[in-house]
């Protein structure tokens, strides 16, 4: 497992900083479970290195901005575990 951190930037024009978290991800790995992935904070987690396809994997992270009146917006990112040769490379 790796650890990720997302960096937002989150503008409202009455709540200066309204919260936001990660709400899920999901992954092009044919083989992605639940265990593949760790929530770790509002807006870091862990994410298995581990390669199973030729290209690598990529996981795509999904966030939620909710201001103080309940107002919500999604956003998303993608972090890719890139394809290496060797057995001990490096990503």
């Amino acid at each position: 497992m790796v650890p990720v951190t997302i960096d937002t930037l989150v503008v409202d024009d009455t709540d200066p900083a309204p919260f936001v978290h990660i709400i899920g991800v999901t992954s092009d790995d044919p083989t992605f479970m639940a265990e593949d992935v760790e929530i770790t904070g509002d807006l870091s987690l862990n994410v298995r290195a581990e390669k199973t396809q030729k290209n690598g994997r990529v996981y795509v992270i999904y966030v939620e901005a909710r201001d103080a009146s309940g107002n919500t917006s999604l956003g998303m990112t993608t972090v890719r575990i890139g394809h290496t040769t060797g057995h001990n490379a490096p990503f």
